[in-house]
């Protein structure tokens, strides 16, 4: 009989092969340090997957935003993946725009993965997001 983990990995590549990313492509994974992207780094970790993380701060958390770029890049030291940190004012960012902060944030960051993906060779970006 088969391991949950061989049926996992098995499945796991299937469903990224359904995604268009094909086994051994380098992907760039969004991770902000919750529970929703951190199970989706351990699942391209498990799923034996060749990827980046990608993470935002943006420091409108005080202690909480940092200890959630503190874990990132940890996981990623502890696991061999190189991980991108970058600090994006979504504050100024509303202020200029005069728009809230969650939309001023969603614009940085998804600007900043864009300009990510095509610095690393047009890699795809996978996000995980709970709605």
């Amino acid at each position: 009989m088969r391991s949950n983990r061989f049926q996992f990995t098995a499945r796991f590549k299937n469903d990224m092969g359904k995604c268009g990313v094909e086994e051994g492509e380098l992907v760039i994974a969004a991770c902000s340090g919750g529970v929703d992207s951190m199970c989706l780094v351990n699942a391209l970790l498990q799923g034996e997957a060749k990827f980046e993380v990608a993470h935002v701060n943006f420091k409108l958390r005080g202690e909480d935003s940092e200890a959630d770029s503190k874990l990132v890049r940890d996981w990623c030291d502890e696991n061999g993946v190189v991980c991108h940190v970058r600090h994006l004012p979504a504050d100024e960012e509303a202020k200029r725009k005069g728009d809230g902060i969650q939309d001023a944030a969603r614009r940085l960051r998804y600007g900043w993965f864009e300009d990510l993906r095509v610095e690393r060779g047009e890699r795809p970006v996978l996000l995980w997001l709970t709605i």
